[in-house]
């Protein structure tokens, strides 16, 4: 079948789980566009010679800026002054009242929803809140509640650089937001969550995931933008409606960026109308 085809299985099957494994020329090809952990020589079955493999952290910075991995490319911003306008008072409300707020961005493919997103959060105070970002990738690429994962990623990133430390959650919930991260469990936890059923995985999932965000507004208010959501996963729709019912009382406000679909991206009944924004993005008109 062919040496690359029979590599590109080697490195999945040695892969643990929620881990991307890329050969070299993969990742030279890639590496503007994604974020990877250390060189790594892998002995793989079939090969002469130890396989030099990286792991996949995540979407670089180069993608949310929208470079799209091409140097030396810069953007300049036009028009959406409106969008700017409700965008900013938005933000100003939240951190004004302290009280959560859901904004869905929407509108066809490259209409400019995450430039508008982008011009919005550069004119943000940096010391006043925390931004964290995650984008969901197309299928099959996309893995459950990938788009999240991203961002939380993103959000102990920051931690970590800014020497603040991540806040910890409760040690009930504590394993499933290891497992969701990639992070190593103890053969105990991994005994449990194996024996779990589906359903009750992604209850616990998905309130690991709440309890995180919310121990991290404590210190500062939190913006997570969740971008090209319409190709997020069922269980990140979830993840998101679970959130959304909570947003009242938190310190959060949540930034969906997707493309214009037929599919309802929340249950409007549990929304306070007060808290809730969708901002279309029409084609600019000259």
């Amino acid at each position: 079948i062919g040496e690359t085809v029979n590599l590109a299985a080697r490195l999945e099957a040695m892969a643990a789980p929620s881990q991307i494994l890329v050969s070299q020329s993969v990742y030279r090809q890639v590496h503007r566009l994604f974020r990877f952990g250390p060189q790594a020589e892998l002995t793989v079955k079939g090969m002469d010679e130890p396989v030099t493999t990286y792991t996949v952290l995540g979407v670089s910075q180069a993608i949310r800026k929208g470079l799209r991995g091409i140097p030396a490319v810069r953007e300049v911003y036009l028009g959406r002054q409106q969008e700017l306008r409700r965008l900013r008072g938005l933000l100003k409300s939240f951190l004004q009242d302290r009280r959560g707020r859901v904004v869905v961005v929407t509108g066809d493919a490259g209409i400019g929803k995450s430039q508008l997103v982008r011009q919005w959060l550069a004119e943000a105070d940096r010391g006043a809140l925390q931004i964290w970002q995650g984008q969901a990738l197309p299928s099959p690429l996309e893995t459950g509640y990938g788009v999240f994962r991203a961002a939380l990623l993103d959000g102990t990133r920051q931690m970590e650089a800014n020497g603040s430390g991540t806040p910890d959650i409760h040690e009930s919930l504590r394993p499933y937001l290891q497992r969701l991260l990639g992070q190593p469990l103890n053969s105990m936890d991994e005994t449990r969550i194996q024996h779990l059923a589906p359903e009750q995985l992604n209850q616990l999932t998905v309130l690991a995931i709440r309890e995180r965000l919310l121990t991290a507004t404590h210190s500062k208010p939190l913006v997570m933008v969740l971008d090209d959501f319409h190709w997020a996963d069922e269980l990140s729709y979830d993840a998101l409606q679970s959130l959304s019912s909570i947003i009242s009382h938190a310190n959060l406000l949540l930034c969906v960026i997707t493309r214009t679909q037929e599919r309802p991206l929340l249950d409007p009944t549990t929304l306070d109308p007060d808290l809730y924004l969708e901002l279309p993005v029409p084609p600019l008109s000259w």
